[in-house]
Parts: C-alpha cells; structure tokens; sequence
C-alpha cells in the first residue's frame, strides 16, 4: 500500500495523496506540505470540538500506522458527530450534499450526490452485516418539526433518501440495499414525546419505494434503544420498559415474549449497537454487556480496563470494539472481541493525535475527537496475549 500524505482543504477541486498518484476528486485542492502515513493499517473520521460549524472547521478522514502514527489525509465538511463506514472492501463517509466513497488503499473514487444534504449535525448510522449497505440519519430539525430527519442509504451503485418529521428508533442497514426503522408517534406530541404513544416500522427500499408497517400497540413510552428489525423478513422485536415485543408481521398481533433484564445501559450516545439478534452496551466506566434480545438474556457483563483513561468514542465493526480513549496528554485505542471480552488488546497510544500535535492540523483547536476508527483489514488479526 502506498504512503499516504495529508493534504490541507482549500476550494471544490481535487486532492492528491501520496507518493505514487493516488488521487481524491471532488471538493478539495492540493497543498504542498504533508505527513507521511507508512503502511497504513487504521482508517477513521474525526470532528472538531466546535459549538458551531464554520468553513474553518472541518471532518478529517485519517490514517494511522500499526504504531499509532499518522495524521489527516482527507477533510471533508464541517458535520457535527460524523461517522465512517466499511461499504463493500471500502469505505463511506458524509460530505457537504454527498457520500464520499473510499477504496481500500485510502482514495476516493466516488461520490453519491445527495442534492439538499448539508450535513450539519448527523444523529445515527448503521451498515448491514456484509457491508453492502450503509444508512446515515442527519438532523434537520426546525422549530415546527424538532425530529424532522433526512435518511440517507447508499450501496456502491445506489443512492436513495427521505425525509421524516417523527422521532427515529433502530436505524438498520440490510444486503438487499433495504434500510429499516421505528418511528414514534406520541399521543400528546412535542408535548411528552417520550410518553404513550404507538409505533410504525418503515422500510426504504434501494429504489426508493417506501414501506410501512403500523403496529397495532399501545406503548406506555417510548421503546429503547434495543431494537432488533429482521432484514430477512418483515419481523422486530421492539424493547420497552416492561416487556420485549416480537412482531412477526404486519398481519399478526405483537406478542409480548420476555423481559430485558436489568443491565447498565451505555450512557453516552453511540456507546451501544445491534448487530443481529444482538445488542452490546458500553458505559463510560469500562462495563460491557452483550445481549440476546429475542432470549432476553444477558450473554456476558464484563469490565474493561481502561488502564486510568476514559474512552471518548467506540466503534463497533467486523465483531470487534474498538475504544478510543483519552488522557491528560494521549489518545490511545483498545481492541475487543465481542465474542471473548477478555481479550482486549494492549493500548495502542495514538502519537498522530496526541493534544501537542492534534493530528499535526495546521489549525488552531483545542483537540481532535476520533468519532470511527478501525483497521483497514477487517480481518485484523487482534493479539490479547
């Protein structure tokens, strides 16, 4: 794989990376200085801490050496709380009225046009299980409509997107190029928009032909975020505080079926995910918890060491988490597998972001928030010895 140097954003052009040619199209220009990126092993997407977006600020795609070197090598529009995905053996990330798509030696290739997208705050995302589709939801809020969202879903040939004006649940990406949702509807409105109310399950074809599935049943709140919603077939199970609800299909009534038991939920946003039948939980003290949500059951809770840092975003992808933590003076990253949360890779200090250096960006910032990271390689091999 080639080294791979950053490169600043100036105007809408174009921007090359690198020793041997790569080359990014799209929205940015060529600055002469750079840092060199050897053997890149992890790819991610940074924000800066800002109250307010301005062309100054902007979402940095990196590149980390296996040595925690490394630095910025894309910048994209400024976007409050962006993510990164993998999208078939690359990657997707939100631009300023597009979806940037990278290979995986680190260039862009292309760009889904997204007329109306100016990204600003982006709420959730999900990618389906073989990384054939990946959903983003951006906040479009007004005054008259505090929920309205734009959801955008692309394959590596497909683009399609919608508008809602109602609260979103359980964003899911499916294969078939499908992306799935709750939306609530509370009975009093703006007024208690967490209280009764009933549910509609939406699906978004990779056409752009909506789906919905009312469900006939009266929610006492608003369900958690532990939803499950099949890609195989029309089915959920949808998580609220009394009971776990599975509904078959739109002709059957939903069965109340278990109980979630008591467990610490992540308590911070995007600290959680579903993956399948699954959902895993991450707290800011180090607890992770996996659960079967059709068996209700917990499948493990167990305590990572966080070796006297506190993690500041996770990254979910290919089985493992990948926890980005922080210090007084370093940014480190922990690998865990899901399957066996005992092993945990041993912290990896990320040099290219230390709070000196803040990723080598020749801007005035406080720091670099790493939203996403994981390997390029999703079959990187995790040492827990």
């Amino acid at each position: 794989m080639p080294d791979v140097h950053r490169r600043r954003r100036i105007s809408c052009a174009s921007l090359a990376v690198g020793l041997v040619g790569v080359l990014a199209v799209g929205c940015t220009s060529p600055v002469s200085e750079a840092v060199s990126v050897e053997d890149p092993t992890f790819i991610g997407i940074t924000t800066n801490p800002i109250k307010n977006l301005s062309p100054d600020n902007s979402a940095d795609i990196f590149a980390l050496s296996a040595d925690g070197s490394g630095g910025i090598i894309h910048e994209l529009a400024p976007t409050y709380f962006p993510s990164m995905h993998r999208l078939g053996n690359g990657f997707i990330a939100p631009d300023e009225n597009s979806l940037v798509l990278f290979d995986s030696s680190l260039k862009e290739v292309t760009r889904h046009e997204v007329p109306g997208l100016s990204v600003g705050m982006q709420s959730k995302s999900a990618q389906s299980p073989t990384h054939k589709n990946v959903a983003f939801s951006f906040n479009e809020g007004t005054a008259e409509a505090q929920y309205r969202h734009r959801i955008v879903a692309a394959t590596e040939g497909t683009v399609v997107s919608t508008m809602t004006d109602q609260y979103i649940i359980a964003l899911t990406a499916c294969d078939d190029g499908s992306t799935r949702w709750v939306e609530y509807f509370p009975d009093l409105g703006i007024e208690d928009p967490v209280g009764p109310g009933s549910i509609s399950i939406m699906t978004l074809h990779a056409n752009g032909q909506h789906d919905e599935m009312k469900i006939d049943w009266k929610f006492s709140h608003r369900p958690s975020r532990a939803n499950v919603l099949n890609c195989n077939d029309s089915g959920a199970y949808i998580v609220t505080e009394e009971e776990i609800l599975h509904i078959k299909d739109k002709h059957s009534t939903p069965e109340s079926i278990s109980q979630l038991p008591k467990l610490e939920f992540a308590d911070r946003a995007r600290f959680d995910a579903v993956s399948g039948q699954d959902y895993y939980a991450f707290t800011s003290a180090g607890m992770l918890t996996h659960i079967n949500i059709p068996e209700g059951k917990i499948v493990y809770e167990h305590e990572i060491d966080l070796k006297d840092t506190h993690p500041v975003s996770i990254t979910f992808d290919s089985g493992r988490a990948y926890v980005v933590t922080e210090s007084d003076q370093d940014q480190g990253l922990l690998a865990i597998d899901l399957d066996d949360p005992t092993c945990v890779s041993e912290q990896l200090v990320l040099t290219g972001f230390n709070k000196k250096l803040t990723a080598n960006k020749p801007k005035s910032s406080p720091s670099i928030l790493i939203e996403s990271i994981m390997p390029i390689d999703p079959h990187y091999p995790l040492d827990c010895s």
